[in-house]
């Protein structure tokens, strides 16, 4: 909550402080204050916002109220290859368009011939790049159906 750290479902779900509701803070004078409540967008300024990844800079929070997310039916996990880094961009691109929005969504950190590996693996690496796609809900649900009858 410090950091507002969120990863790589930050696409899908937003970050931290998407799911803080509320925070009881303790101020560098010893104070306690309330920010936010048990409802999501309390009315006046965001002062919970503009906390929640202050890294601790502003106080330290003694508790903390989230809005939960109910859990996905179903998440199926693909990796898919792409010749170029522009063919793998534009397969993201089309995703979003047609309104599929994965839970998450990453390349591979690199791209080109890694050298090693053997069978799949080795001509995974001579892709120019990967895309790691996790879908969930309806989507995941598509996913699972299609690769039951692969």
């Amino acid at each position: 909550m410090a950091e507002n750290s969120g990863g790589a479902h930050c696409l899908k779900y937003g970050f931290t402080t998407t799911h803080v509701l509320g925070l009881e803070v303790v101020l560098s004078d010893g104070s306690l204050v309330h920010f936010g409540g048990k409802t999501l967008d309390a009315p006046g300024y965001d002062l919970m916002g503009v906390f929640v990844g202050s890294e601790g800079t502003l106080g330290i929070a003694t508790k903390i109220i989230l809005r939960i997310v109910k859990r996905p039916e179903c998440v199926q996990t693909l990796l898919a290859a792409f010749p170029s880094t522009n063919e793998a961009g534009a397969a993201v691109s089309d995703m979003i368009a047609a309104g599929m929005l994965p839970a998450a969504m990453g390349d591979d950190g690199q791209s080109g011939d890694s050298g090693g590996g053997s069978g799949g693996a080795r001509e995974l690496s001579k892709c120019g790049a990967l895309l790691l796609v996790e879908l969930d809900g309806r989507w995941g649900k598509s996913a699972a159906l299609m690769n039951a009858c692969e």
